[in-house]
């Protein structure tokens, strides 16, 4: 990683893909919860990755929680997740609110 891009050699190339946006284009349903109020992740950021997952064809619930920072919001949206994932184990379509 000192000497080289990792983004160029085999096999990082490959699992660097996989890891990102473009390796979930319209196969894995996303489910994003972001706290309107975290100053450690930035609500920007997330809405930059939500935008470019709904652009490459993934389905993206994503959820804001108004009034909740980074530290909590894991409480505040576990209802919600455990309820997504509840619906895709059984076999229903993937709710999205992309544009």
């Amino acid at each position: 990683f000192l000497n080289y891009d990792p983004a160029t050699l085999g096999p990082w190339d490959g699992l660097l893909f996989e890891n990102s946006i473009m390796g979930l284009a319209g196969r894995v349903p996303v489910y994003v919860a972001q706290g309107a109020a975290d100053d450690i992740v930035l609500p920007s950021v997330t809405s930059q990755f939500v935008r470019a997952t709904c652009r490459n064809g993934a389905p993206v619930q994503f959820v804001s929680l108004a009034g909740t920072g980074h530290g909590n919001s894991v409480k505040a949206a576990s209802r919600s997740a455990v309820n997504w994932l509840a619906a895709r184990l059984r076999g229903d379509r993937a709710p999205s609110n992309c544009r």
